[in-house]
């Protein structure tokens, strides 16, 4: 009986320690069991390997390749003189170190800031440093341009088409070059003025010490100058001219604009040159006609060759754009456009700036809907695209004036029976005619690049 109790108060025993031992490894074992912990990571995987973050490196992927092309700046090797100067005597150079007949002359390093980054590049990792300092500074440019183009139309896909179109036109000023920090600093005044205008609220008080570096950087602060005057006096009209609008700053935010107005130009004036720095930019332009005249960047747009035909391709995109969508332009854009355009087709060398000032209204053009009837558009268009190129590889150099002319009337044609569809009240129809449009018009001004040039020299020879 005694046998028989022990052997069960024994069991009770070993029930209750198994319960209790049991227990406190139940509740240990429930947050390693948990999905908590997962699912606070796999957001992050989601977001680091989602469609948009695919996006945004083809942008980054673009922009490296197409500045992968080596050294293509003469002018960093005095940059790095200079620099080395600066860090040697521990002043900047003032007198003319470099040529021989004006040796000694009186000198103003307008970029002494710029240079330095370059130089502890190149002290650190040799050319290897100067390059990716170089690709780092052009990412960023187009990191920041992607988003300001998105924060303007909250379209990601159209935002990062847009900006690997600009990269092609801005390629134009790639290299080491100290003119990338200038373009930065303007998409960074573009991003705060933006904010200022969209949410009547922004850090204003950076913009003064931007401009205050910008000066000390490079001669380009003048661009964001007239930048930010073309957005500030824009916002004093109040209206609406067709598709044209104007919205009105209120008080406050005018006050704010010329506050930050005065004191941005009044901190241009820190520099080391004092006001002579201040005047180097209007010197270039209306005294130094020399200088600029034999300088290749400082000739206008050749709408023969590549670079030309992409700008020629802009153009068409914007004209389009506003013919076939229903869309306003503001006053705000209309002016940077018109400045960007002017600047741009005057110079080569301020393509870039057309590049940043062009893709937010480029956004426009790429945010088209891709329905089924664009699909089908499409494959007409690559049917037509590769008429036209077949057209242009077969044709001898004799015959080519003669090709382009038949397939600038079969385009016509293509235009006037299909184009007009673009007009239409009907959205699927609308769609159908505007990507045909577009692709047509694509499809000619890229059919010249299928002719072979080892080709044509060969028929030469043998003529």
């Amino acid at each position: 009986m005694r046998s028989t109790e022990e052997l069960e108060s024994r069991e009770a025993r070993s029930s209750n320690g198994l319960e209790a031992e049991t227990a406190p490894n139940l509740v240990s074992s429930e947050p390693a069991s948990s999905p908590e912990p997962v699912t606070g990571r796999r957001p992050w995987l989601r977001t680091a390997f989602s469609f948009l973050a695919m996006l945004t490196m083809l942008v980054v992927a673009i922009a490296f390749m197409m500045e992968n092309k080596g050294i293509q700046d003469p002018d960093i090797w005095w940059h790095l003189r200079n620099a080395e100067y600066l860090f040697q005597h521990h002043e900047l150079p003032r007198q003319d170190m470099f040529s021989f007949t004006v040796a000694g002359h009186p000198w103003i390093n307008h970029e002494w800031l710029a240079e330095i980054p370059y130089y502890l590049a190149w002290r650190a990792a040799g050319l290897v440093g100067v390059k990716i300092l170089t690709i780092a500074v052009i990412e960023l440019i187009f990191l920041g341009l992607v988003y300001l183009c998105y924060q303007e139309s909250r379209n990601f896909k159209a935002s990062v088409a847009a900006c690997c179109l600009s990269i092609f036109l801005a390629t134009v000023s790639f290299g080491p070059r100290t003119v990338l920090f200038g373009y930065l600093y303007l998409v960074v005044l573009l991003i705060i003025l933006q904010r200022f205008r969209q949410k009547g609220t922004a850090p204003l008080w950076l913009i003064p010490p931007l401009f205050c570096l910008w000066i000390n950087t490079h001669g380009s602060w003048s661009l964001g100058l007239v930048v930010f005057g073309i957005i500030a006096v824009a916002g004093l009209a109040k209206g609406t001219w067709g598709r044209l609008e104007a919205a009105p700053w209120t008080p406050l935010q005018w006050r704010k604009l010329l506050i930050t107005g005065l004191a941005s130009v009044a901190a241009l004036f820190l520099n080391p040159f004092g006001s002579r720095l201040v005047l180097y930019p209007f010197d270039l332009a209306f005294r130094q006609k020399l200088n600029i005249s034999h300088v290749a960047e400082w000739v206008s747009v050749d709408f023969h060759d590549s670079r030309g035909k992409l700008v020629l391709l802009v153009l068409l995109g914007l004209f389009l754009s506003s013919l076939l969508r229903n869309r306003r332009w503001t006053l705000t854009e209309l002016g940077l456009l018109l400045f960007g355009l002017y600047s741009g087709l005057t110079y080569i060398r301020f393509l870039f700036l057309l590049a940043v000032l062009a893709a937010p209204p480029l956004v426009a053009l790429m945010g088209v809907p891709f329905t089924f009837f664009s699909a089908v558009a499409l494959v007409l268009v690559l049917s037509i695209g590769f008429d036209y190129a077949v057209f242009c590889r077969e044709a001898t150099p004799a015959r080519r004036p003669v090709t382009m002319l038949g397939i600038w009337l079969a385009m016509v044609t293509t235009l006037s029976s299909f184009g007009l569809l673009a007009l239409s009240s009907t959205s699927a129809v609308r769609t159908f005619g505007a990507t045909l449009v577009v692709g047509t018009i694509l499809a000619f001004a890229f059919s010249p690049f299928a002719s072979s040039p080892a080709r044509d020299s060969r028929i030469t020879e043998e003529l």
